[in-house]
């Protein structure tokens, strides 16, 4: 995708680019935003569960927890609990 073009979907999505020249415009009018777009930049995407056995399934279990605690169905702490629990089983 274009500079320009991922610069402003970029912005409308809140989310930060995939094209590394792009710049969205919320992180030039937040401190905290410019701050994590630093450490983004500095970075490399990684996806943590690759080469891990069972993957996905590890991945699903994650997200259906943190979305439980997300929308208030249990505490943060009790869904990391959970997801560690059911990660443990796995292996």
């Amino acid at each position: 995708m274009g500079q320009d073009v991922n610069s402003e979907l970029s912005t409308m999505a809140k989310a930060f680019p995939g094209n590394t020249e792009s710049v969205p415009t919320f992180v030039e009018d937040d401190e905290l935003f410019k701050t994590a777009f630093e450490i983004y930049k500095d970075g490399y995407p990684a996806n943590e569960f690759t080469g891990l056995p069972v993957a996905e399934e590890l991945m699903r279990q994650f997200g259906t927890q943190f979305q439980s605690a997300l929308d208030g169905q249990q505490s943060m702490s009790d869904a990391l609990t959970e997801t560690q629990d059911e990660w443990t089983s796995e292996f």
